[in-house]
């Protein structure tokens, strides 16, 4: 590899992985139901089928996130024929801002925060949430999947080199006499 192909595999790894968070937070957020509520003494409460669809909020954004890093690290892994170590690196730091982009584009599409509507509002009014991810593990779910991806796309490419391999001849045995 010389020249400027390692910084462009580089680059397009990069690319991948926070392309992966911003496809992963436009699914994220076209399959989400947003849970429902209403405004109480000028606050946002979650009505009783809200708590679930609230949690399930993060729990799609961790199946979307693993989904896309999958993804991402095969299509990392199929881009770079060497320089592992670097492309796992640049993988799973572009992954990492890959997942806060996810997290923040979803969020930017949803429905917005209900919390200073609901100041506003009478007691008892319907409103929905907004699309968010509840702490900060589930942030990881992208890089793992990069990772689950990269490594099956690794173990793919030795598996397939073996295949292809003509068999190798046995070793000549050692005559001790």
């Amino acid at each position: 590899m010389r020249g400027s192909r390692p910084t462009l595999q580089v680059l397009l790894v990069a690319v991948v992985g926070v392309g992966a968070g911003l496809v992963g937070g436009w699914l994220w957020e076209s399959r989400w139901t947003p849970a429902t509520g209403v405004a109480l003494n000028e606050t946002f409460v979650l009505d009783g089928q809200g708590a679930p669809v609230d949690f399930s909020g993060t729990a799609s954004y961790v199946a979307w996130a693993l989904a896309v890093g999958v993804v991402a690290g095969v299509l990392a892994g199929l881009v770079t024929r060497d320089r592992e170590l670097l492309t796992l690196v640049v993988l799973l730091v572009s992954t990492a801002l890959g997942g806060v982009a996810m997290a923040w584009l979803g969020h930017a599409l949803g429905p917005p925060d209900p919390a200073p509507l609901a100041a506003t509002l009478d007691d008892f009014t319907p409103m929905t949430s907004d699309l968010r991810v509840h702490g900060v593990a589930p942030l990881l779910a992208l890089p793992a999947g990069g990772l689950l991806g990269l490594a099956a796309a690794y173990v793919g490419e030795v598996a397939i080199r073996r295949v292809r391999q003509p068999a190798a001849e046995p070793p000549a045995t050692l005559n001790w006499h």
